[in-house]
């Protein structure tokens, strides 16, 4: 009971002492910066005498993370719209006109051949990268879908659709060599 009152109490006061170097008017903001790792670091610690260190770190990650935002959140300050302002420094979208075709082949992009592209570069990385088979399959299983998201976001703001298909049949084709081509 002591270590969980203890873990809990050094992340909620090493949270609050790091909000409280990152307010603007503080002084002695590197004291107050240094104690909130610290106390952070210890509360993880406690986490770990408390619930085991496979159990402990994860939990304590999960806690720290948890409280920190509902901290933020507790910040959060709302202010009201005067009006629509124009903003400024934002990419505007294409000039052109739309046309269907160009949605349609969008769409192909940013779905089947992202997807596409995205799991040849998962397989190449299950298949040649330089670890133990279930780390391998796991990074790759886990890049996949980050991937795919990045290449769907990359192809539908690039204004140049044969760019975009170029080098995603170009990654596509690389990836899924170099998975499958003996070496």
């Amino acid at each position: 009971m002591i270590a969980a009152t203890t873990a809990i109490t050094t992340s909620l006061v090493g949270l609050v002492s790091l909000r409280r170097a990152w307010q603007r008017d503080v002084g002695m903001k590197a004291l107050w910066m240094v104690g909130g790792w610290f106390l952070l670091a210890l509360s993880l610690l406690c986490f770990s005498l408390w619930l085991g260190g496979e159990v402990g770190v994860p939990v304590a990650l999960a806690f720290v993370s948890t409280a920190a935002l509902c901290l933020v959140a507790t910040n959060v300050k709302w202010r009201e719209t005067r009006g629509a302002k124009r903003r400024t420094g934002v990419i505007d979208p294409s000039d052109r006109k739309s046309r269907v075709w160009r949605g349609l082949v969008r769409t192909l992009l940013a779905g089947p051949l992202s997807g596409l592209a995205a799991i040849g570069v998962g397989v190449a990385l299950a298949v040649r990268l330089p670890l133990q088979e279930v780390d391998r399959v796991a990074i790759g299983g886990l890049a996949v879908p980050v991937i795919w998201a990045a290449g769907m976001a990359w192809t539908l703001a690039d204004d140049k659709i044969i760019r975009a298909s170029l080098v995603l049949i170009v990654v596509s084709a690389v990836c899924y060599a170099i998975a499958f081509l003996p070496v």
